[in-house]
């Protein structure tokens, strides 16, 4: 509230972020995001807070609600960008960068496991393997015949009061098409593509890297020497004046430190409307470089 602009020094706003984008992909309102609740702070070693979210049992539009009361496919991107009980929700949607960041992970979360159905397949799995163990349960809330029928349709409980539970499927695949055509989702996202990494004979004291990036305004890299270590942000660059060579090509460069053995990084574009990761899991993913032996930087 006071110091908004040094919030990353203790708390870890990526890690923050894509929380927030999990609770509204997968209306799991029993979280930060509605109830304020469900999440532990976990301080690491370098003085940051760190987000560990507990009891989703309720994602997926599984908090209950009054008969009647629809499921929430259409739960907005948005919600509570302005109410002051949601300090962190306030700074990330009215903050220009990480309002981007959220959209690009929340695109993500929709990408790689509800738009390619890959959601649906993992239901099977796990259907499959507790079945029996579910049909066998004496102390079940449920019957049988809900926990079948509730993978794609509505099942209400209905003591001590009607609440109803929306399918998964139902409910995520209806919030799949609310989504992409949700403004925010449809923003044209820069393009990264050709990267690679290599220690130049012109300068060997660091790692050169290359990309080539479109549609953006800005891009930097993310980088650290070990897995223990905070991600540190410098520009990179297409002016013919550092490592990238020949200006405005759309080749964009960056000569980042390297430990005796390897570096992680990744790369951050953004333009007025949006902004992409590469690769678009980071900071839980990234690349990594190794050398072939150790150099003496």
């Amino acid at each position: 509230n006071n110091q908004p602009d040094k919030i990353e020094t203790v708390l870890d706003m990526d890690r923050a972020i894509w929380m927030l984008a999990f609770n509204n992909v997968l209306v799991n309102l029993d979280s930060y995001s509605d109830f304020q609740q469900n999440f532990y702070l976990i301080q690491d070693d370098h003085g940051r807070f760190n987000f560990v979210l507990w009891d989703v049992n309720l994602a997926f539009d599984g908090l209950g609600k009054p008969q009647g009361v629809r499921m929430q496919f259409d739960y907005d991107p948005l919600a509570k960008q302005k109410d002051p009980r949601f300090p962190l929700i306030n700074l990330v949607l009215n903050h220009p960068t990480y309002r981007k960041v959220y959209f690009a992970h929340c695109r993500t979360i929709l990408k790689e496991n509800f738009a390619n159905d890959w959601y649906k397949q993992e239901a099977e799995k796990y259907r499959n393997l507790i079945k029996d163990a579910v049909r066998e349960d004496p102390n079940s809330a449920f019957s049988f015949a809900d926990f079948e029928k509730n993978y794609t349709q509505t099942v209400v409980r209905e003591q001590p009061s009607p609440f109803p539970y929306p399918g998964i499927v139902e409910l995520m695949d209806a919030r799949r098409a609310y989504l992409q055509n949700h403004p925010a989702y449809q923003a044209a996202a820069p393009e990264i593509t050709e990267i690679e990494a290599f220690i130049s004979p012109k300068d060997s004291s660091g790692l050169t890297v290359k990309a080539t990036i479109k549609k953006h305004e800005k891009v930097y890299i993310f980088y650290r020497k070990k897995g223990s270590d905070v991600f540190q942000k410098i520009p990179m660059y297409d002016d013919g004046k550092h490592v990238d060579n020949v200006a405005n090509d759309g080749i964009y460069s960056a000569l980042i430190p390297i430990g005796k053995k390897k570096v992680e990084y990744y790369i951050f574009a953004e333009n007025r409307e949006a902004a992409l990761f590469s690769p678009e899991r980071a900071e839980h993913e990234w690349y990594t470089y190794e050398k072939e032996k150790e150099l003496p930087f």
